[in-house]
C-alpha cells in the first residue's frame, strides 16, 4: 500500500532510531536479550516509535474496515476483542558472507489478523506462490500487508446443517450419509436380547450389589427400575428436550457451535462435520450439569420451561448414579467413598435427537463405539434403536417404560483393572418416527500438565531389580528444558553417542550436567532384592531391553570448575558441541550437603507408605507428587522401574509448602540445597553464554520492521468464523477456538526443528 497515511518523515525517523539500537553497545541491549517468546519489551525509549505505533495502528484499523466492508460483515466486526494486541517486531539481518546456504527467517504464514511490514530499501523478502518463491521489491515508504491466520479463519458457523432442519422434506438418503456396505446397518429389525439384566433398584441391597456385579460383568450394561426418579419428572424432561428440537431454526441459533471448549451447544453429527466424509444421522444437544448452579445460566432459555425441568432432571439422576456407584463400589469391595467428587466431579447432559430416515439400512445414528466415561445413564424413550454388541452380534435393548439403560465406561474398567468390562454400542435410525435420548454421562474432572518455566526438581528412585536385562528406569529421551543437573550414587546413567549408549561414571560429589543430548537410566542388580523376577508388566519388548549392561565412557569431559576461566569455557563449549552432557567438580556445592541430600531421599522413599499417601498421584498434576514409573500409570502396557518425586523449587517462598512434612528437616534441607544448585546453574549457564558470544557486525546492514496485529494474547479472546461467510458454495473450513491457545501451539511449532512447519502444520488443527 501507498499513500497510506501514515508520515513519511516518520518512516524515515523509525528506521534510523531502529538502526541506532542495533548500533548500539552490546552493553546496552544486553538487559532487553531474552530468548524468552512471551517476553515483552516494557521501557518506553522512544517518542518516534511510540508516533509510528499509533499512525500504524490506525492505517491497520483502517484496512481491516475496508476488508470488513468488502466480506460483508457487521459494522464493528473487527473490535477492540479482535484487535487489542499490537506487537512491534524489528528484525536485523547483518551482511551475511554466503546467503545461499542460509536463511534469516524460514518459510511460514503469520498466526494474527494482518501483519504491516515497513521493509526499507534493501531486498530480502520473498512470497511462495503457484509453488515458487518470489522476490518482493522495496517501493519507497511502502507497507507489505501480509494476511494471516486469524482473518483466513474468518468464516461463519451455520444451522442449515442440522439434519431436523432438512430432512423432513427429503425422500431420499444424501451420498455424504450412505455409510461403506461392511459399516451399514443393513436390517434394523434385529431381535431384542431377551437376556439384558433387568434389576429391580427397590431389591434387597445384598442381592441388588451381586445382580449388577454380575451384569457389569457378563454385559457391560444393564437397566434399572424402582430407581427414585419421578416418572413424571421423567416424562416431563422428554417432553422440553423434543420442544427444544422442534424450534424455529433462529431460536436454536443461538446455541450452534462446533466449538469443542463451548460448553451448552447444539450440533450435527460429530464434532468434525466438514471434515468427515460421512455423517451420522443425529443432531446433539449438550451441556455440563454439575455443580448446578455453576452451568445452568448457559442451558437455552427456550422453552421457557427448559432449565427449570432439566435442573431437576439432573439432579435426581445425579443421585441414582452416585447410588449406583456406590454399589458397584461394595460389590468390588472399594473402601468407602472411593467415588467421591475428584472422580465423580463432572456431569454431561447429551441429548440426541434422530429424526425419520428415508433409509435406515445405509447410516447410522452413531456407530459402535464405547464411552470414555465412568458411567452412562441413558433414557431412550420408548423408541426402538440401541444395539449393543456382545458374543459377535448386535442385540436390540427393547425400551421399557421409564426405565434407565446403565452403561459400563472406560473409566469403571480401568478402575476396576477389567472385572467390569465397558460395552461396545451404537444407535440405529428408523422410518417412522423421530427418536429422542437423553443420556448423563459420568465425567471424571479433566487433567491438565501444566508446563512450568521456573526450577523444579525430580527424584528418581530405581528399587533393586533382578534382571536389569529386561527392565528400565527410563526410556531413551531428550530433556525437554534448558540444563538439567543429576547427582548421582551407582552406575545407571547412559548416553548415546555416534550410535552407542555408553555409562557414565559416577564420581564423587560431581554433577552431570546434560543439554538435552539423549541418555537413560537402567536399574541396578543389588543383592539384597526384595523381588526373585521381573513382573510381567514390567517386561520390556525384546527391541526396548537395555540388555547387557555396557562399558563405562571415559571420554565424557570432567570439567574442573576453579582455573582459567577462558580455559573452562572452552572445555564447556567442546563438551556441548562433541556430548552434550559433562560432569563438573569444584563447582561450589557442599560436598556434606550433597550427601544430607542422598541420605534425606534415602530416608524419604524408605518411610511407610502411609507416610507418602498423600503426596502420592497417578495423574500429571501441578505441585509436589509421588508417582511410579511414568505419568500415565494406568494407560502404559509396560512399566519403567523406578518411583519419582517431583516438585517445583523456585520461587522457594511460594512452592515449599507443598514439599513433604516427612523426614522433618525435608523442606528446610532441600531449600538449601535449591539456592545452592540454583547459584551453580546460573554460574555454568554464564560461562557458556561467554563461550557462545557473538560480536557485533561493523557492516551494511538489511533492517525491517514488522507490525503484528491480532487479538490481545492475555485475554481468552475467541476466534471464531463470521457467520455472514457460510453459504452451501463455501462451507465452514474452521473450527472455533482460543487465540491464546492458539498462538501456544504456534510457538510450539515455531521451535520445532523442521524449517517451515509452523506454515504446514499451525492451522490444521483448526480446519474443519
Amino acid at each position: 500500500v501507498i499513500n497510506h497515511g501514515v508520515s513519511k518523515d516518520l518512516i524515515d525517523d523509525t528506521m534510523e532510531v531502529v538502526k541506532d539500537f542495533f548500533n548500539m553497545p552490546e552493553e546496552d541491549k544486553e538487559k532487553l536479550y531474552s530468548p524468552d517468546p512471551m517476553k515483552s519489551c516494557r521501557l518506553s525509549t522512544s517518542e518516534i516509535v511510540r508516533k509510528y505505533s499509533l499512525q500504524v495502528r490506525e492505517l491497520s484499523l483502517r484496512m481491516l474496515e475496508l476488508i470488513r466492508e468488502e466480506m460483508g460483515l457487521e459494522p464493528g466486526y473487527f473490535g477492540e476483542e479482535l484487535t487489542g494486541d499490537q506487537l512491534l517486531t524489528i528484525n536485523h539481518y547483518p551482511r551475511c558472507p554466503d546467503p545461499s546456504l542460509t536463511l534469516g527467517v524460514p518459510k511460514h504464514a503469520d498466526p494474527n489478523l494482518i501483519t504491516l511490514l515497513l521493509q526499507g530499501i534493501i531486498n530480502g523478502l520473498q512470497v511462495f506462490k503457484d509453488g515458487q518463491w518470489f522476490g518482493v521489491e522495496p517501493l519507497p515508504h511502502a507497507f507489505v500487508v501480509n494476511i494471516g491466520h486469524q482473518l483466513q479463519s474468518c468464516r461463519s458457523e451455520t444451522m442449515a446443517n442440522l439434519v431436523s432442519t432438512w430432512s423432513k422434506t427429503t425422500q431420499n438418503l444424501p451420498e455424504n450419509y450412505i455409510f461403506p456396505v461392511d459399516q451399514r446397518p443393513g436390517s434394523v429389525e434385529i431381535p431384542s436380547c431377551q437376556n439384558i439384566p433387568l434389576i429391580d433398584l427397590s431389591a434387597s441391597k445384598s442381592q441388588t450389589v451381586q445382580e449388577i456385579l454380575h451384569a457389569c460383568q457378563e454385559f457391560g450394561f444393564f437397566q434399572v427400575i424402582n430407581h427414585g426418579v419421578s416418572l413424571d419428572l421423567i416424562d416431563e424432561t422428554m417432553e422440553v428436550v423434543k420442544e427444544f428440537f422442534n424450534m424455529a431454526e433462529e431460536d436454536k441459533e443461538k446455541y450452534y457451535s462446533i466449538d469443542p471448549i463451548k460448553k451448552c451447544k447444539v450440533y450435527t453429527s460429530g464434532y468434525d462435520y466438514v471434515n468427515e466424509e460421512i455423517h451420522f444421522w443425529r443432531d446433539n444437544l449438550r451441556h455440563p450439569c454439575h455443580p448446578l448452579d455453576e452451568w445452568v445460566h448457559l442451558w437455552p432459555e427456550r422453552p421457557t420451561n427448559y432449565r427449570d425441568i432439566v435442573g431437576k432432571y439432573s439432579l435426581e439422576v445425579r443421585k441414582l448414579s452416585l447410588r449406583l456407584l456406590e454399589l458397584i463400589r461394595e460389590g468390588l469391595g472399594l473402601e468407602p467413598g472411593f467415588f467421591g467428587e475428584e472422580l465423580t466431579g463432572g456431569q454431561l447432559l447429551s441429548i440426541n435427537h434422530y429424526p425419520r430416515c428415508p433409509d435406515p439400512s445405509l447410516t447410522l445414528g452413531l456407530s459402535k463405539h464405547a464411552d470414555a466415561d465412568l458411567i452412562t445413564v441413558l433414557f431412550q424413550g420408548s423408541v426402538n434403536g440401541l444395539q449393543v454388541f456382545k458374543d459377535g452380534q448386535w442385540l436390540g435393548v427393547e425400551p421399557l417404560p421409564h426405565a434407565f439403560v446403565v452403561n459400563i465406561g472406560h473409566q469403571l474398567q480401568i478402575i476396576s483393572n477389567g472385572k467390569l468390562r465397558s460395552v461396545e454400542h451404537r444407535a440405529v435410525t428408523n422410518s417412522r418416527e423421530d427418536r429422542t435420548t437423553i443420556v448423563r454421562l459420568g465425567l471424571r474432572e479433566g487433567y491438565y500438565n501444566e508446563v512450568s518455566q521456573e526450577h523444579s526438581m525430580a527424584i528418581n528412585r530405581y528399587p533393586p531389580c533382578p534382571d536389569p536385562s529386561l527392565a528400565m528406569g527410563i526410556a531413551g529421551h531428550n530433556d525437554p528444558n534448558l540444563i538439567t543437573f543429576l547427582q548421582q550414587d551407582h552406575y545407571g546413567l547412559q548416553i548415546l553417542k555416534d550410535g552407542k549408549w555408553m555409562g557414565v561414571a559416577p564420581i564423587p560429589n560431581a554433577f552431570v550436567v546434560n543439554l538435552g543430548y539423549q541418555f537413560h537410566v537402567r536399574s541396578k542388580s543389588i543383592s539384597n532384592t526384595k523381588f526373585n523376577f521381573v513382573p510381567k508388566d514390567y517386561i520390556m519388548p525384546p527391541e526396548r531391553r537395555a540388555g547387557d549392561f555396557v562399558t563405562v565412557c571415559n571420554e565424557i569431559p570432567v570439567i574442573n570448575l576453579q582455573g582459567d576461566r577462558s580455559e573452562i569455557v572452552g572445555q564447556i563449549i567442546k563438551a556441548c558441541q562433541e556430548f552434550g552432557v559433562f560432569q563438573v567438580t569444584n563447582h561450589g556445592v557442599s560436598y556434606k550437603m550433597m550427601e544430607d541430600m542422598m541420605a534425606l531421599y534415602d530416608e524419604f522413599f524408605n518411610l511407610p507408605v502411609e507416610d507418602k499417601l498423600g503426596i502420592y498421584s497417578e495423574k500429571p498434576r501441578k505441585g509436589c507428587t509421588l508417582y511410579t514409573s511414568g505419568l500415565e500409570y494406568a494407560k502404559e502396557d509396560v512399566h519403567y522401574w523406578k518411583d519419582t518425586l517431583k516438585h517445583s523449587c523456585y520461587p522457594i517462598q511460594e512452592h515449599s509448602p507443598s514439599w513433604p512434612d516427612k523426614p522433618a528437616r525435608y523442606k528446610e534441607e532441600v531449600a538449601k540445597y535449591v539456592v545452592e544448585v540454583r547459584k551453580m546453574g546460573f554460574k555454568i549457564l554464564d560461562l557458556i553464554g561467554e563461550g557462545l558470544g557473538l560480536r557485533e557486525a561493523k557492516i551494511v546492514s538489511r533492517t525491517s520492521i514488522v507490525t503484528f496485529f491480532g487479538p490481545n494474547y492475555e485475554l481468552p479472546t475467541v476466534v471464531e468464523p463470521a457467520k455472514e461467510l457460510v453459504t452451501s458454495s463455501n462451507p465452514q473450513m474452521f473450527k472455533a477456538y482460543r487465540y491464546n491457545e492458539f498462538i501456544a501451539n504456534y510457538l510450539a511449532l515455531a521451535y520445532n526443528s523442521i524449517p517451515g512447519s509452523r506454515n504446514r502444520y499451525a492451522l490444521d488443527p483448526y480446519r474443519l
